[in-house]
């Protein structure tokens, strides 16, 4: 990272002016931070790709016993409903 003031002063004879030193430098710095803030986004959208696999598995892990437990509460009440059945028609 460069600053204006770590522009070191050149002999007078240098066809850069002091000015156009500095404008680089100011340039530089922006440059080094644009690209500091492009690598920091990358990394929070990597951040969130693995988020939403995570979140995704563990929705999986979550709905399948679900799905079991419905699935059987319907069996249940089936067998329920056919012995009530039965039992009224004896």
């Amino acid at each position: 990272l460069v600053s204006p003031a770590d522009v070191p002063e050149q002999p007078e004879e240098s066809v850069w002016t002091n000015t156009d030193r500095q404008q680089v430098a100011r340039a530089a710095r922006s440059l080094s931070l644009a690209l500091n803030m492009d690598e920091e986004n990358q990394a929070v959208r990597d951040q969130n790709v693995q988020l939403a696999e995570t979140l995704s598995d563990s929705l999986h892990q979550v709905k399948n016993p679900l799905q079991a437990l419905r699935t059987y509460g319907k069996l249940l009440q089936q067998q329920i409903a056919n012995t009530s059945a039965d039992a009224n028609s004896s």
